[in-house]
């Protein structure tokens, strides 16, 4: 089995909420809402001994910038959780409900969560240069995902981007990173070159509502 290659949480659109580039503080990595995101936590999920070349599917990737995305990403989602009926499901709620989900998506249905799932994930993680502390965060950040397409109950990209709008926060980007990039929810590195992929959450995250049981 291997995990299906793309970048950490690319192509889950985002309403452009004032997304912008900042003129951050020392430290700070982002700003989304209230919530500030340090250079210090980005840097604790990046391996200083960098990605494992031998082992490594594909050519090295930017980490940093992924490591931000996914937890801008992560606060984004979860504010906009708060907004719906449901309200932000518990980590144990959203590993019974969405775990699954998450790893059918990007084994393209050949695996539901399990222990070889979590193996060949982390491998992939580890090897391209994230520590391994870096996989529970990738995880909860597309469960929390699915758990907002579900809530929200999305069936397009319209009603994606309404549902992350109304979590109604100003997201800022630290420049040393790049510039924030709506479009595709991503940060464009300043050499101008996008994030290569690395590992994928589908087309079908973004724009269908998964059915889940019980809901």
């Amino acid at each position: 089995m291997r995990v299906r290659a793309l970048a950490v949480t690319t192509a889950l659109a985002l309403a452009a909420t004032g997304l912008t580039a900042c003129t951050s503080k020392i430290g700070q990595a982002a700003v989304v809402g209230d919530h500030r995101i340090s250079l210090k936590t980005v840097d604790s999920y990046v391996d200083p001994k960098g990605p494992n070349l031998a082992a490594l599917r594909g050519s090295p990737i930017a980490v940093r910038p992924i490591v931000l995305t996914t937890l801008v990403k992560r606060t984004l989602f979860t504010l906009a959780l708060r907004k719906t009926s449901g309200g932000v499901p518990s980590a144990s709620t959203l590993k019974a409900k969405y775990y699954d989900t998450v790893a059918q998506q990007l084994t393209q249905g050949a695996l539901k969560g399990g222990a070889e799932f979590d193996k060949e994930l982390t491998g992939q993680i580890v090897n391209s240069g994230f520590r391994a502390s870096f996989v529970p965060v990738f995880l909860e950040t597309a469960e929390l995902n699915i758990a907002l397409i579900s809530q929200a109950k999305v069936n397009s990209d319209a009603q994606y981007a309404a549902a992350i709008g109304k979590a109604n926060v100003h997201v800022s980007i630290n420049p040393r990173f790049g510039a924030w990039d709506a479009s595709t929810a991503t940060i464009s590195t300043t050499s101008g070159a996008g994030i290569p992929s690395f590992v994928t959450i589908g087309p079908d995250t973004q724009t269908t509502a998964t059915p889940v049981a019980g809901q």
